[in-house]
């Protein structure tokens, strides 16, 4: 995509006070090439464009977040984002080389202290420049929103928080208390209009975390745990986290936050295990294979404990086929502080050693360690 066409656009965005619209409580979608919605949210000096069921989920999560909710989850709800981030109030010493020369090259004059930044956040993934592809679908969700102000801008509103329902109104909707209502704009296949536009519901079914669920299909190992006697009283703690520092990713592209899986023996207080994997939809089977090849090394508990959000969904169909109780732990101090050092030692590692593949140092009194 031509420069010039995006950063024209951009500035056009800048100028037009969409904000004057639209507020931040208000939720729209504009429809990209690929037929999937990108949702806006419009802040002052900033927009977000959440991108499919991940960004509608992760922006969700953000808002209905309990203030008491701990660090490491709040982390984990803000890395989960999946958005297009549009911010517009930039010095020039803060841009990077790259967009400062993408600007240049535009031709496009933004005055100091306002010049545009746009990044693509990809869940668990640190924000990133713009493919081609993506400046195109950014492109044309920014069309949309210049449309839909100056659609939406013609039924007035209410309140400083709430534009959409004098709209909605307008449909003769019956149930716009009881039901969730977005505008939801696409592409006139009609070339006199640019976009069109209806009502669509956000029902309950639309966003919902579903963690994958492991199930042990090798029926020798399965008959061989399956046998396997367990200790009498013998629990495992199993912990899965995210970290909060991304790390450079060996291919390129955008750098990662990785999920580290651990587990530990609350009665001789020691961790087993540490294991990182960049990916953890791909990869969450090794996970699970290195708690069986724990039980071969010091044998098979009666009850694991599953901290963080991953874990009771990953192992609960496990426990069902081992005989092995699968419990969600309760709040932990010992396992929390365990859990901080390790954060602490793994990112300090990753600082200290800029290797081409990230292979960090040991955590604390842990035998295995490695990252894929």
């Amino acid at each position: 995509m031509e420069t010039k066409e995006f950063y024209s656009l951009i500035k056009e965005y800048q100028q037009s006070e969409v904000d004057t619209v639209f507020s931040e409580n208000d939720l729209f979608a504009i429809e990209l090439e690929d037929k999937s919605p990108a949702y806006a949210s419009i802040v002052e000096d900033a927009l977000a464009l959440y991108l499919g069921e991940k960004g509608i989920t992760g922006y969700l999560r953000l808002c209905f977040l309990d203030p008491d909710t701990s660090p490491l989850e709040k982390q984990e709800v803000e890395n989960s984002q999946e958005c297009f981030i549009l911010t517009l109030n930039n010095a020039k010493e803060n841009l990077e080389p790259e967009d400062l020369a993408a600007i240049e090259e535009s031709g496009i004059d933004f005055a100091e202290g306002s010049y545009p930044m746009v990044r693509i956040k990809r869940q668990y993934r640190f924000p990133w420049f713009l493919t081609d592809e993506e400046q195109q679908s950014f492109v044309l969700a920014l069309r949309g929103i210049l449309f839909a102000k100056t659609y939406v801008g013609q039924f007035g509103k209410i309140s400083k928080t709430n534009s959409l329902t004098p709209w909605l109104e307008s449909f003769g909707l019956d149930d716009i208390d009881k039901r969730e209502y977005f505008p939801y704009f696409k592409q006139a296949k009609d070339e006199k209009e640019l976009f069109t536009v209806e009502a669509r519901e956000l029902s309950d079914d639309d966003y919902g975390v579903e963690y994958p669920q492991a199930r042990l299909t090798n029926e020798e190992k399965l008959s061989l745990y399956r046998r396997m006697k367990a200790k009498a009283g013998k629990i495992l703690y199993v912990a899965t986290f995210l970290l909060p520092e991304p790390f450079r990713d060996a291919k390129g592209g955008a750098p990662v936050f990785p999920v580290a899986y651990m587990l530990f023996d609350p009665q001789k207080h020691v961790m087993l295990d540490f294991y990182l994997v960049d990916d953890y939809e791909q990869q969450h089977a090794k996970f699970v294979s290195r708690l069986l090849d724990s039980f071969d090394q010091g044998g098979k508990p009666q009850a694991i404990h599953c901290f963080g959000d991953r874990t009771y969904p990953l192992l609960s169909y496990v426990g069902t086929q081992l005989n092995i109780m699968m419990v969600r732990g309760k709040q932990n101090d010992e396992l929390d502080a365990i859990i901080e050092e390790v954060i602490s030692q793994e990112v300090n590692a990753e600082e200290e050693h800029d290797h081409e593949h990230h292979e960090h140092v040991h955590a604390p009194g842990c035998d295995h360690h490695h990252h894929e």
